[in-house]
């Protein structure tokens, strides 16, 4: 996705309760510029530079015997990083 410079976003992610822990993260040209991991994963981050950047969500385990879950993720402007 498009983000803009001087600007700051906020990326969480939450878990069905199945889920065990989850991990979001912002890269950009392959590089991580900041992650979080647990049932529910939250993090701010203010941009330098205009350009693409990828948001990504993984499960990284169940916590039942299940072979299934799902994960809801959210992202919007925000002024988190001037807290």
């Amino acid at each position: 996705m498009n983000l803009v410079a001087g600007k700051s976003y906020w990326f969480a992610a939450s878990g069905c309760p199945r889920m065990g822990n989850i991990r979001i993260a912002v890269t950009k040209a392959g590089k991580t510029m900041k992650s979080d991991e647990g049932h529910q994963p939250s993090i701010c981050v203010k941009v330098e530079t205009t350009g693409s950047y990828s948001i990504r969500v993984k499960a990284l385990s169940l916590t039942r015997s299940s072979s299934w879950g799902s994960i809801d993720s959210a992202l919007s402007d925000s002024n988190c990083a001037s807290q």
